[in-house]
């Protein structure tokens, strides 16, 4: 005689009612927190930001980036918030962190610092070099949009470099000895890197038009302010034909100012790392 196994008939009931409203619990979780991002009660608040840190409920990190951004919130609110945001891994909150570690109120700038070391830690490699970048110096007379392109390729080369992070501006709110302090204890040496537009033109030539660009970094020692190297890149792009829209010259100017500042940025790495 065969045996045969006999379920539970209440178990067979239970278990598809059991399954849901856990699911249904874990879904409703971060719209309340959210909700009580916003709530009018302060101390409602302070816990919402303690648990959407604790829990790394990424989908809150906008509006914490809000509330670290509004001056007229509380204090002791932005501090946790800070906080909750570097135990999040919201790398997008640095701009706003960099700033506050020199600020007024101690609690926010431990918190500030305390979030940015997380927010290192998290990154895919640790981070040993900040690099903070300074406006391009341009030629007389130049676009500023061409400063604005060589900037904007530099933040995002650094960005994605391994062992580098961008920095925020700490150096402008803290003494050189809080600033050494801080560096020290996020484990980094800082350089301040100030890109320079040597040279850009467009010659047409032999039925083509070349786009030609130079681009020069230089480096100095984030804490002595003193010249560590200068080094410079160059960049070309070409087109058949000299009759050019305006879609082709602003596609070939960023091609070669690309090329120009990631040229120069792979010297200026070099250099760091033979220091």
């Amino acid at each position: 005689m065969r045996s045969r196994v006999v379920r539970p008939v209440f178990l067979s009931l239970l278990l598809p009612l059991l399954g849901p409203p856990a699911a249904a619990a874990q879904e409703e979780n971060p719209s309340l927190l959210l909700r009580s991002l916003s709530d009018p009660s302060l101390k409602v608040r302070l816990k919402a930001v303690a648990q959407a840190g604790k829990h790394k409920v990424t989908q809150a990190a906008p509006r914490l980036r809000q509330i670290l951004a509004a001056q007229n919130e509380p204090d002791a609110l932005r501090a946790a918030t800070a906080l909750a945001l570097g135990q999040i891994g919201d790398q997008e909150a640095r701009t706003l962190l960099g700033p506050l570690v020199g600020h007024k109120s101690k609690l926010m700038a431990t918190h500030a610092e305390k979030s940015l070391i997380l927010l290192d830690r998290a990154l895919p490699a640790p981070p040993v070099v900040m690099v903070e970048l300074e406006p391009p110096a341009l030629p007389p007379r130049s676009a500023p949009a061409l400063g604005r392109r060589i900037l904007e390729t530099l933040q995002a080369r650094v960005k994605a470099a391994r062992g580098a992070v961008l920095g925020c501006g700490e150096h402008r709110v803290l003494s050189d000895e809080e600033l050494g302090a801080h560096l020290e204890r996020r484990g980094l040496v800082g350089y301040l890197l100030r890109p320079s537009l040597d040279e850009f033109r467009v010659a047409p030539e032999g039925g083509r038009t070349t786009f030609f660009a130079r681009v020069g970094i230089q480096g100095r020692t984030m804490l002595e302010r003193r010249l560590a190297f200068q080094v410079g890149g160059e960049g070309d792009a070409w087109i058949d034909g000299t009759e050019l829209s305006k879609a082709e010259k602003k596609e070939l100017t960023e091609e070669a100012l690309d090329r120009a500042t990631d040229s120069a940025l792979m010297q200026a790495f070099a250099q760091i790392q033979s220091q």
